[in-house]
Parts: C-alpha cells; sequence; structure tokens
C-alpha cells in the first residue's frame, strides 16, 4: 500500500513499500523482535547509570525530553502539585497544570527526544509498588517498514541505559529505559515508515503504547497513539497525553521545538481524527477526515488542514500484544 503523497508541509505519509538500507539494518543487527512478549527475558540485559541526555532535576524525565514537553529540566515538579514531571508524564496528568494531577496507578510509555546531540528512544514505567520484579514480558521494538527489531539489543552493544527514580509517593518508582542513536540517522530513514512500540505485564496487567516518528516540513516529531481497548492503555504522554490521542486520532509533537519555523503557531498542535479503512500487515490504515490546530503545548504547523483525505497507519496494539 502506498500513502497518499507529501503535501507542502502537512505531516510526510510514509511509503509502506520496503526500502532496506544496509546500514541500519548492520545497525539492528538485522534481528526482527518476535511480535509476542519476551517471556522471562529481564527488563534489561546489561548497562545503567542515569540518562544520556542528563536529568538535572533528578525527576526520571531526561532534559531534552523536558524541553520536548515544555516542563523545567531544573525543576523537579514544573507546575508545583508535589507530583514530579515524569510521574505525571506517564500517568495521563498534565506536569504544566496543578489541577491535574496522577491517580497512582501503574502506567506505561513510550517516548522520543533530542539530547547531547542525540537521539534517544525511551521506554518509561511507573511502578506503583516500586517493585521491578512486577514487571515481565516487557516488549521494546522500532517497527522499520513493518519489519520488527528489537531495542533490548542494543544493552549487549554497550548503547543502552536503565535508570530508576523515586516517583512522588513512596514506594513507587519510575523506570527509564534508553538507548541513543546519532541525531543524523534519521536522514537514512526519510521515506520509510517508522513507529516504536512498548508493552510490559505490570502486576498481571498489560499495558502497550506506540507512536510513529514522522516529518512535518522538514521537522521531526513524534504522533503518540494509545491502546485503550479492554480497560488496557499507554500513551506517549506529555502535558496531558495532549487532544487527540488514541486510536482514531493523533497529535504532532516536534522533536527539538528550536527547529520549529516561525510560521508554525505555539500553544497548538495539529490534531486529526480519523476512521479506519484497512490493515496492513501489523498497521491499521487510517483515513483523515479532519485536521485542525488545537490548544496544547507544543506547535502547529499553518497547513494542518491539508492532511484531510490522507492515510495515516497506527500499530495495532491490542492485536500485538493480544489484548482488545
Amino acid at each position: 500500500m502506498r500513502h497518499v503523497p507529501y503535501r507542502g508541509g502537512a505531516i510526510r505519509r510514509l511509503d509502506w513499500v520496503s526500502r532496506p538500507v544496509a546500514f541500519v539494518l548492520f545497525l539492528f543487527a538485522a534481528s526482527a523482535a518476535p511480535l509476542i512478549a519476551l517471556g522471562p527475558a529481564p527488563l534489561y540485559a546489561n548497562g545503567g547509570g542515569g540518562l544520556p541526555g542528563g536529568d538535572t532535576d533528578l525527576d526520571g524525565a531526561g532534559d531534552g525530553l523536558e524541553i520536548q514537553i515544555g516542563t523545567d529540566p531544573a525543576k523537579w515538579d514544573t507546575d508545583g502539585d508535589t507530583f514530579g514531571d515524569m510521574s505525571e508524564y506517564l500517568q495521563h496528568a498534565d506536569p504544566l497544570d496543578p489541577a491535574v494531577t496522577p491517580d497512582g496507578s501503574d502506567d506505561l510509555g513510550v517516548y522520543f527526544y533530542e539530547g547531547a546531540g542525540k537521539l534517544n528512544l525511551g521506554l518509561g514505567l511507573h511502578l506503583a509498588n516500586g517493585d521491578l520484579a512486577a514487571v515481565s514480558d516487557p516488549l521494546w521494538i522500532l517497527i522499520v517498514d513493518g519489519v520488527p527489531y528489537d531495542l533490548f539489543e542494543f544493552f549487549s552493544w554497550g548503547l543502552g541505559s536503565l535508570y530508576v527514580t523515586a516517583a512522588h509517593a513512596p514506594p513507587a518508582q519510575l523506570v527509564s529505559v534508553e538507548v541513543s542513536i546519532p541525531k543524523g540517522l534519521l536522514d537514512v530513514f526519510v521515506g520509510s515508515s517508522l513507529h516504536i512500540v512498548g508493552a510490559a505485564k505490570i502486576n498481571g496487567t498489560v499495558l502497550a503504547a506506540g507512536g510513529q516518528i514522522l516529518q512535518v516540513t522538514g521537522v521531526w516529531g513524534i504522533s503518540p497513539y494509545v491502546m485503550a481497548a479492554g480497560g488496557m492503555h499507554g500513551q506517549q504522554g506529555g502535558s496531558g497525553g495532549g487532544p487527540g490521542i488514541g486510536a482514531g486520532s493523533g497529535t504532532f509533537k516536534p522533536l527539538n521545538p528550536f527547529d520549529v519555523p516561525a510560521t508554525w503557531s505555539s500553544g497548538e498542535a495539529c490534531v486529526t481524527t480519523m476512521d479506519t479503512v484497512g490493515t496492513s500487515g501489523l498497521m491499521v490504515i487510517y483515513e483523515v477526515t479532519n485536521a485542525d490546530c488545537q490548544p496544547f503545548n507544543s506547535y502547529c504547523a499553518p497547513d494542518c488542514a491539508s492532511q484531510i483525505g490522507e492515510l495515516i497507519e497506527q500499530v495495532d496494539l491490542p492485536g500485538l500484544v493480544g489484548g482488545g
């Protein structure tokens, strides 16, 4: 299936035709992750220490991620509500609004940000009881043109880091698992379909989240989505998760706000609503039925509405992890 061609500044709908790149396949060891949970495999293989891009305020959110979502990298609790920024980020709350606080439940999210000249791909977990042993069947993959690659493999090459920090209410803890790749590597992926998916069973409940990595007018960013079927959920959060995040909707968040053109409006995001039109392998294909700029802590391209009629893919999260 081919997506409608890119039009001006609208979100680039990436080509579904596989375009193998030797360097990329070498980087990911040409070893696809199984499309099932990883069974008894640990959450991480080796590695450890702090986040690769730094975490000045020790709240579990890398400095680059805080710049992306609008929180203060030097403040553990930006909005002063006694809940740490990363804790709110992973629990569907708003780290910029003291009136919106998390409920303290187990949760999971995937994220993607720039820091220290690298691209950092992350899997974050909020563990209500603070027990890593409560996490099982972790799955964390990058899907390139429909082929999944196991991001945990980075640990065997010394390119991963695991970071555990206290949440707002002991014994709760936050777990951030990240891998870093050179920022320039994204140029290799232009014209490919890229998605990050994370999932795990926490205290017996399956949680999953995903996001598409894509361009808007040459600006790289992520469009997150969640799994909501069967009472299971997950998110790529930040500022309450944002408007329109979920199956059949989307919100674009730039990778680095400093890369955003001056013509984009601030305090808004391009939000789409979509209808399902089919499937292709791991993906559900949607057609955009509406697209407009809505209030949100992000940026919106001036031709956001030009996406109407285009096709968007999202990973079938319930189908991938066996839920729904």
